[in-house]
This record gives structure tokens, sequence and C-alpha cells, in this order.
């Protein structure tokens, strides 16, 4: 990408043209086909740096190549809404007033939203028409298209927009808020994900004018940074200071007294930029700003925790960057991740050579927010949503995975307490209906010993009897087709032909089972003595169902 130094008359401009710097002969040879053929230019070697190459263009021919009709904004397209206003916290920067420098309007531009800015100085229109290099200055401006940045549409002289004859300059508005309305404002829940996606769209668009032929931005704050109804962040105002560099003359800075405006201005712009305006030309007096907006967005504080309302604290500052002596990383408060505290540190640091260029910062933020890199705030909030659609679903397989295994380990101890068959029957929701055996065995067991012994040994022993007696008895129960009916301590009710019907079977099935039953009791030991089982039998028709609702149980 060409890369042209563009900055003050005195160094690119002469009586025969101006000069422009080139990296090498491909970039010479690009420019030349760009702005004229070779007979136009010539190039030129100077004597103190044989190794660098300039263009010397004709001004004749700059001045044919483009007639300001592509530029001069006539004032009947334009409709005039409302003068802007710059909000901070409880605060209003004014931008309109005869001695307010930068003056701001809303307007329509052919029914289009668009915004004028007034330069901070009223130059004269015939200083613009008459400069050759500041027509290419504004064509470049005008070819810049990218997504992070306001359209530029030219500059209109008003004679009736504001309060005395201004030049303006004209842009895109497509955004409702500014960067520092929208920090200011706790409606905004400025997350991590949102706060990356404006800081990568700023970076993004740094980028993209550093590797334009303007090269720098030179006036970026959050007053001048716009966010549109999508949250993509819209850099504005770009061309401003270059164009200006190239309108001053002495006079002016002479009688340059900076008003409110300029001084809330100067918060954003490096030490050096201040004590020498040349310095602004630096991309690196860009990435001091950047460390700016930086601070502002991470931690939603003021630049430097400033009081926009305190006047006094303003000038204050002002009096300390003009004397060098103001030291910026010293008031940096907030609690941020390591990696960020220490980019805004890099950023605002004084020796501007010791400062990061805008494709560092870049590779940076993309190692501190690797997940976020590279994408626009839809395209993150796109993302985020599939990452939390992916996540639900886990959680979704995850939650229902354990209800499965809860109503697995409820099945089985409704099927402990109740028939198989009444358990689908309650799990369909239907009521249980009575039901009438013409023939049933129903087995009655106990172990008299039990009785004797709970007067000999202790309450835990008396409780490990049981759990062992009751462990055997169940074991016994699990291989014959027979249903439990009851088990209190060591007596046992158990029921042959119910809920299941078996013909007449059901007497052979429950005479097995006691016998069993006797077997398994006489194994157990207490004291050395053996347990015995008491049994009865009784065959005969019966009524059996559920009883209760709280703890259902199957009875006969």
């Amino acid at each position: 990408m060409l890369r042209v130094v563009i900055w003050l008359p005195e160094h690119l401009y002469d009586k025969e043209g101006f000069d422009v710097y080139a990296e090498s002969n491909e970039q010479i040879l690009k420019m030349l086909g760009d702005f004229g053929r070779a007979p136009s230019a010539r190039l030129i070697e100077p004597d103190e740096n044989p190794s660098e190459r300039f263009v010397h263009f004709s001004r004749t021919k700059i001045r044919g190549m483009w007639s300001t009709s592509s530029w001069l904004i006539q004032e009947e397209h334009v409709t005039f809404l409302n003068y802007g206003s710059y909000p901070v916290k409880d605060f209003f920067i004014p931008t309109h007033g005869p001695d307010i420098m930068v003056q701001c309007a809303d307007i329509l531009l052919n029914g289009t939203n668009a915004v004028a800015v007034t330069f901070f100085l009223n130059f004269p229109f015939t200083r613009v028409k008459r400069n050759p290099l500041a027509h290419l200055v504004i064509k470049i401006i005008k070819d810049m298209n990218h997504e992070n940045l306001c359209k530029f549409h030219g500059l209109l002289w008003s004679r009736h927009l504001f309060d005395d004859n201004r030049m303006a300059y004209i842009a895109d508005r497509p955004f409702k808020d500014t960067l520092r309305s929208v920090v200011d404002d706790e409606n905004y829940a400025l997350n991590w994900d949102l706060r990356f996606s404006l800081i990568w769209d700023l970076a993004q668009g740094l980028r993209y004018i550093h590797r334009s032929m303007l090269r720098f931005h030179g006036s970026i704050t959050s007053l001048a940074v716009g966010i549109d109804p999508r949250f993509t962040l819209k850099i504005c105002l770009v061309g401003v200071t270059p164009l200006c560099g190239l309108l001053l003359t002495q006079k002016d800075i002479d009688q340059y007294k900076p008003d409110i405006t300029m001084k809330f201005y100067s918060l954003w712009l490096p030490p050096e930029v201040l004590l020498d305006a040349k310095e602004v030309a630096d991309p690196r007096a860009d990435s001091y700003s950047f460390g700016v907006l930086l601070y502002e967005i991470t931690t939603r504080n003021s630049p430097f925790n400033i009081d926009f309302s305190d006047l006094t604290q303003l000038d204050s500052i002002s009096v300390q960057m003009l004397e060098g002596t103001f030291e910026p990383i010293e008031l940096i408060q907030g609690d941020l991740p390591e990696p960020v505290d220490q980019l805004i540190i890099d950023c605002l640091k004084r020796d501007r050579t010791q400062r990061p260029l805008v494709s560092a910062i870049i590779e940076r933020l993309a190692v501190i927010y690797p997940q976020r890199a590279g994408m626009s705030f839809s395209d993150s909030l796109i993302d985020r949503m599939l990452r939390y659609h992916r996540e639900l679903e886990e959680i979704v397989i995850e939650k229902t995975e354990s209800l499965q295994a809860e109503a697995r380990q409820v099945e089985a101890i409704l099927h402990n307490l109740l028939p198989p068959s009444i358990v689908s029957i309650l799990n369909r929701g239907e009521q249980v209906p009575l039901e009438h055996f013409d023939q049933v065995t129903v087995l009655f067991s106990d172990v008299p010993m039990v009785a004797e012994l709970s007067g000999v040994i202790t309450p835990i022993q008396l409780f490990g009897l049981l759990d062992d007696l009751c462990l055997v008895v169940d074991a016994i129960l699990s291989t014959f087709n027979v249903f439990k009916v009851e088990a209190i301590k060591d007596q046992y009710m158990v029921v042959g032909g119910a809920p299941v019907r078996m013909g007449k079977r059901h007497v052979k099935e429950v005479a097995y089972l006691a016998l069993k039953m006797m077997d398994g009791v006489k194994r157990l030991l207490v004291k050395d003595n053996c347990l015995t089982a008491r049994i009865g039998m009784h065959s005969g028709p019966c009524v059996a169902g559920v009883v209760g609702t709280k703890l259902p149980h199957y009875t006969v």
C-alpha cells in the first residue's frame, strides 16, 4: 500500500510544485500512473539521503487533474436539521456559537443523514481552491471506503448554516451515538464481547487509514467516533487534520487561541503534538489516541478520570501538557486484565518511538481475546448465540440423562413397593381399580426368637439382625412368582396368585417359598443359636388394590 507524507505546505510545497514521499520505485510508478504520465513528473534524489526517492509533480498537472465540482457541495443540496452537541455525562460540550471554533450541525444531504463540522480556524475558501495539494488530500479522503469509517462527501462553503461564513467538512452520519455517550450511558451493558468488538473496529479503521496515502488521522477522540445501530464503530473526521495542516499559515498559528472545544480535544492528543503540531503526522500519535480510547472503553472512565464539568482541572492538564510535565500513565485507574493494562501503558508512553504501531496493536489484541479477533459486533453476537445454543444443547442432554437416571431410580423403588402391572397403570396416570381374585394363597411368617432377643442384645445389634434377616428373605422372594405385601421387623406377609393370576399353581409356589424361607433363616446365628421361622398359609378368595396416595401401598 502506498504511503505518502502529507503535512504543512513548507514541507511539501514550493513555487514549482510539491513533493510526495514514496518508499519504492514500484510505488513511484504507481503514483505516476495515478496522477499523470512521465513527462509531467520527474524523480528527485535528495543529497542528504540518496536512498530516498521523491516524485515531483508539476502544479499545472495536478490543478487540471480534478475539478472542484467533484468535492464542492452546493448549499441548496443541504437541509438543516439541528445543531449537534457532545454530551459527556452531565455536561454538554457546546458546538455552536460565535465563540466556538469547531461547530457542528446535523443535516440532510440529498435526503441522507449527514453531519457538517467546521474547521477549527475559519479558512478562506480561496485558500482551498488554489492549493493543488489540498485537492489531492480531498481526493484521497473521498476515495477512502471502509466499514469502520464515516464516508466523506466533500466541503461546504456555508453562508447560512453557521453564525458566519464558514467552510464545513461533510460526511455521513450513520451513527446514533458517539462512543463517549455510549460509554457514559449506564443503560448499555458493555460486556467484554461488546467492548472488544468496538476496540477491534477502532483498530481496523485506524489500520486502513495508516495503510492509505493519508497515513494518519491526527484527531481521534471518543467524541469523533460514532456507534451505528448495528454497534459497528465508525471513525469520523478522517482527513480534517491533514487539510488543516495544508491550509495553515504562520499568521493563523500566531493568532490561534484555543477555546473550550479544543481544550477537550487536547485530552486525546499526545504531548509532542501539543508542543509541536507537525508531530501529528506520525502514525504513533494515533497510537497514543488509541490508548486513551482503549482506557475509556475498558474502564468506562473519562480520559485520565477528568471531571468534564471541572474546567479548572481541564486547564490544569492543558498547562501540564504544554509544559511537558504531564504523565498520563500515572492517572490510569481500574482493575483491568494485565495484557490490556500493559497495552494502554505502551500506547501512552511519552517516547513515541516506544509506542506500538496499529499493526502491532492488532496482533496483541488477537492474543488478548483470540475468540473474538476479526469479528464485528454482529458476527460476535451470532457466534455467541451459536455457542450458547451448543451449550444449551449440552445442558439439556445432561439434564435429560440425569432426569432419566432419577426416573429409573424412582421406578425401581416403585417396583419394590408395588407390582409391575400396577406401576404401569400409575405411570399412565390412570386410577388403579380394586380386583377380585377367586383363589390366592397368603403366607404369614415371623421369627419368634427376635422378640426374645430384643431384651437381651443392644438396639444396634438388633438392627443388624433384622437387616441380615431381610436380606436373606428378600433374596429368596426374588426367585419366586409372588408379591411381598408387608414386612414389619421380622414379620412377612406374602401373596401368590395376585396381582398376577396363575391358576392353581399359587399354592405350590407359596409352599415351596415357605420351605426355602425356613432353610434360609436357619443359616442365621445369634449367640451360637440358629433362628427358626414360624410360617402359616391360607388359600381362598380375596380383594386386592392400592390404598393411599402419598405413599401408595398394594394390599389384599
